[in-house]
């Protein structure tokens, strides 16, 4: 399988007849695929219950005066939703990413780390391994290095162990040949155990910067939603020409002397001409009336309300 694989990529050629070394291992990485389940799980019902909670349905009353806020609503809540998703295709990528094999290690990062030595200057690659030049062929390296068959690259370890096989069937009965396969196939399966410890973990921590982006994004678009949907109330305008109004007073008499309405002229509604100030609060004049004297104001909301006779 190893053979036909490596010859079918055209990557290398190797002899006929190789016995085949093992390919898969017990299940690895558990703990970190299930933390991602976790996570995607996690973040996907908070984006639902950020999404649920934005009222798309205001949206239709966001005023005319701003057009510009509806595409930015629209466009906010696009690019949380797409960020959502691609958090969820992320962590799905961590869930179902097959394992590594002898092959995926030889082809995917031994070659390529060979190439990258050969390219390197003199001085740069002078004594040192080709297994320096890749991160994971360093790992087991350094991992295997104080057991009984250190990891010298994964050519390497397949070579040894073709031989020790080719001696153990020659010689079915040397205990010592025996156990130097069983050494080296053990060292095979050790290898592939911390090579798919060490993809899972980069899966995993490639996830996580991935979440933290899409989270504070996600956020970004949320907020931003938030302010262009919900436009500050639209101001009063000006009182621009003299409008009519109904000044209904509902301030008490003792508020009233600062008007120069006097007294009398409390808790009643009277007529005047809004001429400044803004329709909410405008300054109106006052004729005199039987118990109201002649005057000119602002109508505060402790005084009252001014509502105009027709629309200005």
């Amino acid at each position: 399988m190893l053979n036909t694989a490596l010859e079918r990529r055209g990557q290398v050629s190797l002899p006929q007849g190789t016995p085949p070394v093992t390919e898969t291992t017990p299940d690895r990485g558990t703990s970190i695929r299930e933390a991602a389940r976790w996570l995607t799980t996690a973040f996907a019902a908070v984006g639902t219950v950020l999404v649920a909670g934005l009222q798309l349905g205001s949206l239709g009353g966001l005023g005319t005066e701003e057009p510009w806020r509806l595409p930015l609503a629209l466009g906010a809540v696009f690019v949380a939703l797409l960020g959502t998703g691609w958090m969820i295709v992320r962590a799905a990528h961590v869930l179902i990413t097959p394992d590594l094999t002898w092959t995926d290690i030889f082809v995917n990062h031994e070659i390529p780390a060979i190439r990258r030595r050969g390219s390197a200057q003199p001085l740069l690659s002078a004594g040192r391994s080709h297994l320096s030049y890749d991160a994971l062929l360093q790992l087991l390296k350094e991992a295997s290095s104080t057991e009984a068959v250190p990891f010298e690259g994964t050519a390497a370890i397949r070579r040894r162990l073709e031989s020790a096989r080719a001696r153990a069937a020659h010689t079915p009965t040397d205990t010592e040949a025996q156990e130097h396969v069983a050494a080296l196939e053990h060292a095979v399966t050790l290898c592939l155990t911390r090579a798919n410890a060490w993809q899972s973990q980069q899966l995993y921590r490639a996830l996580i910067r991935t979440l933290l982006r899409t989270g504070v994004l996600t956020a970004a678009c949320l907020v931003v939603y938030a302010w262009a949907a919900n436009p500050p109330p639209e101001k009063s305008p000006q009182v621009k020409q003299p409008v009519p109004v109904e000044i209904h007073l509902r301030a008490t008499a003792d508020k009233l002397p600062g008007t120069e309405l006097g007294k009398q002229c409390h808790r009643r509604t009277i007529t005047g001409v809004a001429v400044g100030g803004r329709l909410d609060e405008p300054v109106v004049a006052v004729p005199a009336t039987e118990d109201c004297a002649a005057a000119r104001f602002t109508v505060t909301p402790e005084l009252g309300v001014a509502v105009p006779v027709k629309k200005p």
